[in-house]
């Protein structure tokens, strides 16, 4: 597998070729590095030019290039060059190769340069220095250097060097022979200006999860951080990145349902200056209590301490519910329903749990990790939930419409008995080789509010094709409402 990253480039008479870049059997100039490939190639026609410069740069070194060394992800790599003939030369290295300075307190830097000899060559190279800003002085030391030698360039009277990237180049002429090497200085005279947020706007409410913010550039900026908090003093980041640009997605979500303050520092090497502070509120998921809101939490369980208040089922037929270390979305256990290849019932049953009337958002979530046997359009092996209101005697099933997220994927085969045939149920399928996917699944239970209920998991089976053994792991439920103040739990049980 590919360790390191290197990239091929290859300069005729001034002109570059970079690797894998062709029309049709010949390399063509321009094109981008190649990022993909451990092989990379030039080809040229006879008679492209004389004068040739070979380089592979490490665009991302990971390991050393010394196989066997400590560990198994060295990797080197080879160079083949077919019909060309080395001359005696000389070799240009200064470094750095990038220089970022605040005038303020950077009034000079140095470079050290290195003076290669190949094939013994060794006549004097005299070294210069264009594009550096006006004002500043220049001085290498020594000015020429017999090969294999070296020198140090100082760049001095930059206190009052104007503001910019500037494009540098350094020259080593040793009679013909003429090498040249890009230097970048990029010079700060002052802390960046105050940057304005443009995105999102001021006070704005359902804002999705991952926005993209996005504000003005300040001047002289290098880079910025965004940083995003629930605290008005940014005392508990909840998430920040740097950026070079002036826009940015996370690549997590934010709180959901939260109102959220954020702000952008823009940074370079004087200093840093942070915006005024915005503020916003992201969007409401399923089960969130609104904003102004808390949460009372009636019940809870994540099945961590054995046995659970939860029960299988006597009546249940052909396997049944037990607690598994296999795959938790939360702790160490779950419970887990297997889909076998017989004709199964297998029926999970919750305590008796009090809902309280005249609650918002009263709701029932759960986390499920599904491998069932499906269908096109539904279901051959599946689950399903039921309620009960009088103690688990009577049981109907949760329907369609009360299941905020996670819906049923369709209906039992209609030739299968156990449960009703034609009922809907859960049946994801995905391949056994995926890395656990866990769901939340979210309730309406607006209907059940004032009463007692019990909830009952049924995965049912045919005698055919089975998961065996997997099929419907359960794991962290919770049963909540929405009040106004902090209220007293009615039923509170875990086991984390």
């Amino acid at each position: 597998p590919q360790v390191n990253n290197l990239n091929l480039e290859v300069i005729v008479d001034g002109t570059t070729y970079r690797g894998n870049v062709f029309t049709g059997q010949f390399s063509s100039t321009g094109g981008t590095a190649d990022a993909a490939n451990n092989y990379e190639a030039v080809f040229l026609p006879a008679g492209t030019g004389s004068a040739i410069e070979i380089r592979v740069i490490g665009a991302n070194i990971a390991d050393d290039g010394v196989p066997g060394n400590a560990d198994t992800t060295d990797q080197d790599f080879a160079l083949v060059c077919d019909n060309c003939v080395q001359n005696p030369t000389f070799t240009l290295t200064p470094d750095p190769l990038t220089y970022s300075i605040c005038t303020i307190n950077t009034p000079s830097i140095t470079n050290n340069v290195t003076i290669g000899s190949i094939l013994g060559f060794v006549t004097p190279v005299a070294l210069t220095l264009t594009g550096e800003p006006a004002g500043s002085t220049e001085a290498f030391v020594p000015p020429t250097v017999t090969p294999a030698g070296s020198s140090v360039l100082t760049l001095g009277n930059l206190t009052g060097a104007t503001a910019g990237t500037y494009a540098m180049t350094m020259t080593g002429t040793a009679g013909a022979e003429i090498k040249n090497r890009s230097i970048a200085l990029n010079v700060f005279s002052a802390n960046p200006s105050v940057t304005t947020l443009t995105a999102p706007a001021d006070a704005a409410s359902n804002v999705a999860l991952r926005p993209t913010f996005s504000w003005n550039a300040s001047t002289q900026a290098a880079s910025y951080v965004i940083e995003v908090d629930d605290s008005a003093d940014f005392s508990s980041i909840v998430y920040s990145s740097a950026v070079t640009g002036t826009s940015h997605t996370p690549g997590t979500d934010l709180p959901s349902n939260t109102p959220l303050n954020w702000r952008v520092r823009a940074t370079n090497t004087c200093g840093s200056v942070n915006s005024a502070t915005g503020t916003f509120t992201t969007v409401a998921l399923p089960g969130d209590c609104s904003v102004g809101t808390v949460a009372q939490v009636h019940y809870t369980t994540g099945f961590e301490t054995t046995p659970s208040d939860w029960t299988a089922d006597p009546a249940s037929i052909g396997g049944n519910w037990a607690i598994t270390t296999a795959r938790a979305h939360g702790g160490t256990n779950a419970f887990l329903a297997q889909d076998p290849i017989v004709v199964s019932d297998q029926r999970l049953m919750s305590p008796v749990i009090a809902l309280p009337a005249g609650q918002d958002g009263l709701i029932l979530s759960y986390y499920s990790h599904q491998i069932l046997e499906d269908r096109a359009g539904g279901c051959f092996d599946g689950g399903l939930l039921e309620v009960s209101t009088d103690g688990g005697t009577l049981w109907t099933q949760v329907p369609g419409s009360a299941l905020l997220t996670d819906p049923y994927n369709g209906p039992f085969d209609t030739r299968f008995g156990i449960p009703t045939p034609g009922a809907q149920a859960w049946c994801e399928d995905p391949p056994l080789a995926n890395a656990p996917v866990w769901t939340r699944g979210v309730v309406d239970l607006s209907a059940y509010a004032g009463q007692s209920v019990r909830f009952r998991f049924r995965v049912a089976s045919d005698d055919s094709v089975g998961r065996v053994p997997h099929g419907f792991y359960l794991d962290d439920v919770l049963v909540q409402g929405c009040t106004s103040a902090v209220p007293n739990s009615i039923f509170a049980h875990g086991f984390e």
